[in-house]
């Protein structure tokens, strides 16, 4: 299956996702029971405690909003959506980085690193939500003050 195909006439590669890509890169998973998804919510609340007290992370997480099908009667849901507030650890630049540095370097040695600056300047927010996320391949997450400006959750 071709899901990216050469742009012709560009001094540089450039690759363009084709209808297969577009289709595999849109492609849910499987249905998740209502029972299976309350034991994924129950292990990411069980995270938050040890995300936020990890000194190297940059940021707690202080509140958790579930939305989406969850909230529905379905007992059979596509993913489970939950929005998470954080708040930043840090009051100074100079800790920001310290805790940047060290989140770069424990990733480096577990053979990751950031494809771009810009993912480099994101590492830590990345990597909170790495870890809450971590084998829980349903879960959604999005950070509430990002729904919160597309006006997708009023509180």
């Amino acid at each position: 299956m071709v899901v990216a195909e050469r742009v012709s006439g560009l001094h540089r590669l450039h690759l363009r996702l084709t209808s297969k890509g577009l289709a595999l890169s849109s492609a849910t998973l499987r249905a998740i029971f209502r029972a299976t998804a309350a034991k994924h919510l129950a292990e990411l609340l069980r995270r938050i405690p040890d995300i936020s007290g990890d000194p190297l992370h940059a940021f707690t997480v202080n509140a958790v909003i579930v939305f989406g099908s969850f909230v529905s009667d379905k007992q059979k849901l596509g993913d489970i959506d939950v929005a998470v507030h954080l708040e930043a650890k840090q009051s100074t630049e100079d800790e920001y980085r310290r805790r940047l540095d060290g989140l770069l370097a424990r990733a480096s040695l577990e053979g990751r690193t950031p494809s771009n600056e810009v993912e480099a300047s994101c590492w830590p927010r990345l990597e909170v939500f790495r870890d809450l996320r971590r084998g829980l391949r349903q879960l959604r997450l999005h950070e509430l003050h990002g729904l919160q400006k597309l006006g997708a959750l009023i509180l």
